[in-house]
C-alpha cells in the first residue's frame, strides 16, 4: 500500500498575510494534492507535526483521523532523564522529572544535552575543577546544572507559545 508520511510543519502553515508567495504556493499545491488521491486506491497519507495549532485548517480538515500523543507523565519523563543522566540518583530524578513538567521527551533530552554541554564548557575554561570530589563525579553535571536547564527550556516554551509579536519586545 502507497504511503506518504511528511513533517507538514513548514509545509502546511495557516495562510495568513505574513505568509511568503511561494509557501502559499506550496500549500495551495498540496492541498490539491491531497484532494486528488483516488479513493479507490488504497493510499495513506500520515502527517506527523509537534504545532497542530500552527497548521492551515484547510489541511487538518482533509484528514479522517488525527491521533495525539499526550506529553510523558511524572513517571515517563523519569524514565527518559534516566536515559541521558544515568549518573543521577533515583531521588534527583523524580527532582527533574518533577522541573520537566509539560515537555516533550525532545525537550527533556534537550534539556540534559544543554546541561552537559554548558557543564563541559565550564570545564574546558577552568571555572570547575576535573578532580574534586569523588572519582568522576565532577565531569558529570550535578542536578542543580540540570534544573536551571529546565528552567531556560521552560522559558523558551512559554515564549515560542506566544503570538510572534508578544516575543518581540523591542519594538514596544
Amino acid at each position: 500500500m502507497p504511503s506518504c508520511d511528511l513533517r507538514v510543519d513548514s509545509l502546511a502553515v495557516s495562510r495568513d498575510s505574513d505568509m511568503h508567495d511561494a509557501t502559499r504556493r506550496v500549500l495551495s499545491v498540496l492541498l490539491r494534492q491531497i484532494d486528488g488521491f483516488e479513493q479507490d486506491k488504497k493510499v495513506v497519507v500520515i502527517f506527523a507535526t509537534n504545532r497542530k495549532q500552527d497548521l492551515h485548517p484547510a489541511v487538518i480538515s482533509r484528514f479522517d483521523s488525527i491521533i495525539t500523543f499526550d506529553l510523558p507523565d511524572q513517571r515517563n519523563r523519569k524514565e527518559i532523564a534516566a536515559q541521558y543522566a544515568k549518573h543521577l540518583t533515583e531521588s534527583e530524578l523524580d527532582e527533574l522529572a518533577t522541573a520537566t513538567e509539560g515537555m516533550s521527551g525532545r525537550d527533556i533530552r534537550d534539556v540534559c544535552q544543554q546541561a552537559e554541554r554548558s557543564w563541559a564548557s565550564k570545564i574546558i575554561r577552568g571555572q570547575i575543577s576535573k578532580d574534586g570530589g569523588e572519582q568522576g563525579s565532577s565531569l558529570l553535571p550535578p542536578l542543580q546544572h540540570y534544573l536551571d536547564s529546565a528552567l531556560n527550556r521552560l522559558k523558551g516554551l512559554l515564549i515560542s507559545a506566544q503570538p510572534w509579536w508578544r516575543q518581540w519586545s523591542w519594538w514596544r
